[in-house]
């Protein structure tokens, strides 16, 4: 069996430089978040490999319609991809030339480089002849493949089912063949839908020249105009008109109408009505109604403005006059401020002389009540001897000074808060002012620059002038009104012909295709087709075989790979999510009734339909435990497995329980797993194979995306 070593990219879709990668190791591990190169590497194998197989809406899968190949930013683009069969080594190598046409190469085993080919030969000897679609069935998990069970519709479902059992092209050669129209009585049933259709169109064609008729002369329209010659002469009134017209607005007729021939009249129509749009948007009066629309608004702005600045300063003015009326103005908050000031000071001054006096008698208690002191009654001070000195002094200092002090303190107090409270005040008044003044000045700078916009003389009221101005505006703006409307009515009423116009124009052209119509009916080509019908009938005998043989194959084909994965797509379904009411997978084909291809259906133990009940988690499992199964039942070439991000919207367990699987699966085949997922990817840690790991990250256009190799 084949199996990857090595692969090295330069130029392809997300890689601009050269870069290798090591895949020798049991377990190669790709993490990193979208668009920064996983998948563009396991494009490239694919590429390498099967060429332009796996580009365009052939491949089945829906984002390689408009695939590039090369990346835009570099000019050499090749992929080489080192392939091992027992012990010989294989080096090939796909090498862009151009979007249709790519260069193979291999070195062979024994040094000997073949190309062309020779080269296609020998990979097809390698790979067993393994074709893409194979290779997406049982080789390479792709995203798209895990997507088609969240898609309801059954339709989308079995053709993804398809291309995962590799038979899509049984599906592709039966539309085929229904594409070309060659199935049942095709060709006599063509023939007389067509001659139906013809008899349908020709009589749809009377109808509706009827019912334009009748409504062209309800409308007083004679059956004279209704006719080429008539058809011509009212074009010409209308010309005339819109000359008329033109003239009258000061805007001439453009070069195309004035040049066009009347016999033309669709081209006449279309330019016609040309004119008269323009007439509508260019005619002077129009120009100036929407002059003085935007005057207008400008003047409503302006008075908007004026109001709201005034309206700011008059609201500044009335704050600073009603705190004036609470509190007073600011000389006389300054006064009290002074006054009080001047009172803490003098009343500060008090406290120090009585604590200058308290403190001496203090001392004087302390010196007499010294043991070592002999007579109690002397002074320490003045040396008078006075009876009960000690008891007199310490009297005196309780009610004279530690009185005293206490009601200064609290006198102090409440002077304090008052200095605070005016001070407060003082503050409040200064940025009332101070708005006030900012608010005066922006209320003159606006009132100024409206004066100034419209020349509005210092002694003029801005407010009533630009009332006055507007009234006048609207004044003018209705008499341009009145003119407009008139000349509208002039263009409706020239509308209204060329409407007519139409309507007639209708006619002739339904007169003409009716005509053509029957010619076919009486042409020899028709009648000689029609005797061509009966040759055919033999042919769409055989082709109902061909068709029959198909499906009869494809479903043989998918019965019998649906049946050697059928124990294994149960087991791992059970494993992965454990669901409590399945224990059992039943995955069955039959025949699609509406399409003659293949429908799949997924039944539980009670053969109970089980996509309905299935979280999208579960979806993706099935997907999943179909892919495994496939790739563990088929005889493939190739030992090695390829997921691209598995995990999607598979829960923590769900996760775990699949890397049991991976790990069992490692020990027969190398696996490539890419990933975005970092739940997924810690888990993936539990792999016991010996694994290696690509980190990427940073992804630039000029030099792809950066990469950090972990081995483990």
């Amino acid at each position: 069996m084949v199996t990857i070593t090595e692969v090295k990219i330069k130029g392809f879709r997300g890689f601009t430089k050269e870069q290798g990668f090591d895949f020798s190791s049991p377990v190669t591990i790709l993490f990193g978040e979208n668009g920064k190169g996983k998948s563009s590497l396991l494009n490239a194998i694919e590429w390498c490999l099967f060429g332009n197989e796996c580009i365009g809406k052939n491949t089945g899968i829906r984002e390689r319609i408009d695939w590039e190949v090369k990346n835009r930013n570099t000019n050499e683009c090749y992929v080489q991809v080192i392939m091992k069969e027992n012990e010989k080594e294989y080096a090939v190598k796909r090498i862009w030339k151009s979007i249709t046409k790519d260069q193979l190469q291999i070195i062979m085993p024994d040094g000997k480089i073949v190309d062309g080919e020779e080269a296609r030969k020998e990979l097809v000897k390698l790979t067993k002849n393994f074709s893409f679609k194979d290779f997406l069935s049982s080789i390479y998990q792709h995203q798209e493949v895990i997507r088609f069970f969240l898609i309801q519709e059954p339709k989308y479902r079995n053709d993804a089912i398809d291309r995962l059992l590799g038979l899509s092209e049984y599906r592709n050669m039966i539309d085929g063949i229904y594409e070309a129209k060659i199935k049942e009585d095709i060709l006599q049933n063509e023939i007389d839908k067509i001659s139906e259709q013809i008899k349908a169109k020709i009589y749809v064609w009377q109808t509706q020249i009827r019912e334009k008729t009748e409504e062209l002369k309800s409308k007083g329209i004679t059956e004279g105009t209704i006719s080429e010659n008539g058809a011509r002469d009212l074009a010409e009134d209308i010309k005339n008109s819109l000359f008329d017209f033109s003239q009258k607005i000061g805007v001439g007729l453009s070069g195309g109408f004035s040049t066009v021939d009347a016999s033309d009249l669709g081209k006449f129509i279309d330019l016609a009505k040309e004119e008269i749009t323009r007439f509508r948007s260019e005619m002077p009066d129009q120009e100036k109604e929407l002059e003085i629309y935007k005057e207008l608004s400008e003047i409503e702005k302006d008075l908007i403005s004026y109001g709201n600045a005034q309206k700011e300063f008059n609201e500044k003015d009335k704050d600073l006059q009603e705190f004036i009326r609470k509190n007073g103005k600011i000389e006389e908050l300054e006064n009290k401020k002074t006054d009080n000031e001047r009172e803490i000071k003098e009343r500060e001054n008090e406290k120090e002389r009585i604590n200058l006096l308290g403190a001496t008698v203090e001392k004087a208690i302390k010196y007499l009540k010294l043991e070592t002191v002999e007579n109690k009654n002397v002074c320490p001070v003045c040396r008078t001897e006075i009876k009960g000195l000690l008891e007199q002094l310490e009297k005196e200092y309780e009610e004279k000074y530690k009185k005293q002090l206490e009601e200064i303190n609290k006198e102090l107090e409440t002077k304090r808060d008052e200095l605070k409270k005016i001070e407060g005040l003082i503050s409040e008044y200064e940025k009332k002012e101070e708005n006030r003044i900012r608010s005066e000045e922006e209320f003159k700078k606006v009132s100024e620059s409206i004066k100034n916009k419209y020349g509005i003389s210092e002694r003029e009221d801005v407010e009533k002038w630009l009332d006055n101005f507007k009234m006048k505006k609207e004044e003018e703006l209705e008499e341009i009104k009145k003119r407009v409307e008139e000349k509208q009515k002039e263009l409706n009423k020239i509308e209204e012909n060329i409407d007519i116009l139409s309507k007639v124009y209708e006619v002739l052209r339904y007169k003409i295709q009716m005509e053509k119509a029957r010619d076919i009916e009486r042409s020899d080509e028709w009648k000689r087709l029609q005797d061509k019908a009966d040759e055919f009938k033999k042919l769409v005998e055989e082709i109902k075989e061909i068709v029959s043989a198909i499906k009869k194959a494809s479903q043989e084909e998918a019965s019998d790979k649906i049946e050697s994965a059928r124990k294994k797509i149960s087991e791992y379904f059970k494993t992965i999510t454990k669901h409590p009411m399945i224990s059992e997978v039943k995955f069955e084909v039959s025949e699609d009734p509406r399409t003659g291809g293949n429908s799949y259906e997924f039944k539980d133990q009670n053969r109970k339909d089980i996509i309905p009940i299935l979280s999208q988690g579960n979806l993706n499992a099935l997907a999943l435990s179909i892919f495994l199964a496939l790739a563990e039942t088929q005889d493939a070439p190739f030992n090695f497995l390829i997921f691209d991000d598995p995990s999607q919207s598979l829960g923590e367990s769900e996760k775990e329980e699949f890397i049991k699987i991976l790990n069992e699966i490692a020990q027969q085949k190398n696996l490539i797993i890419s990933t975005m997922d970092n739940e997924f990817y810690k888990i993936l840690q539990d792999i016991t194979k010996r694994r290696k790991i690509y980190h990427f990250r940073n992804w630039t256009p000029d030099k792809g995306p950066e990469i950090e190799i972990i081995t483990k």
